[in-house]
């Protein structure tokens, strides 16, 4: 990245982020703030593939504090760079062959789970919500849930929330990571809970 804001500018217009390659200093003070930059951006549970690098071998800890595919130090040597790539491309195609299949008039659309943030049940049709975009379809919450992997949780007679994008838990609703405010049932709110945490976990 060149700087933190140019970044934060370009993810709030929308643009798409495979891979983050980043310094784990990118100012001159001591402070590791490539990581505080990434945490903020990205969080947790993000499906950005992110190769810290830096010369300060002191950081190699703080790193786990967020998602990352490498840790590299500098000077950086090809061979591990090209092996930091290949890992990242690896798991950005895996993730790429797990999609939730969307029908839209005469189409139908992969939109990868990881994408998913919340699928909302209205009537007969599905409103499926990721970070840019909402597509429509027709279906049942049983239909969705069959097709999703573990990770997805009904949470409430209206709604399947994808796990791995909730913030927080707040009263009797989930956080997104989108700031979306999900209902939770008080029937579900204990088996949502222990799902949640059981995937953090894993």
């Amino acid at each position: 990245m060149t700087s933190a804001q140019a970044l934060e500018h370009r993810l709030s217009d929308g643009e798409a982020c495979d891979i983050l390659i980043a310094d784990i200093r990118l100012s001159e003070d001591a402070n590791p703030d490539g990581i505080r930059v990434v945490d903020q951006l990205f969080g947790a549970r993000t499906s950005t593939q992110i190769i810290y690098l830096t010369g300060y071998i002191e950081y190699c800890t703080q790193v786990y504090e967020t998602e990352h595919v490498y840790f590299l130090t500098k000077p950086i040597n090809q061979e591990d760079f090209n092996k930091a790539l290949a890992k990242a491309i690896a798991n950005l195609e895996q993730n790429s062959r797990e999609a939730f299949a969307v029908k839209t008039g005469k189409s139908v659309i992969s939109v990868p789970y990881h994408d998913i943030i919340y699928i909302e049940s209205k009537l007969r049709k599905l409103d499926v919500h990721t970070a840019d975009k909402m597509l429509t379809t027709y279906g049942t919450m049983s239909d969705a849930l069959d097709q999703l992997p573990s990770y997805f949780a009904c949470c409430h007679k209206s709604f399947i929330v994808n796990l791995r994008q909730v913030s927080r838990f707040e009263g009797g609703e989930l956080i997104m990571c989108d700031g979306a405010r999900i209902p939770v049932s008080k029937r579900r709110r204990p088996e949502v809970r222990t799902a949640f945490f059981e995937d953090l976990e894993k």
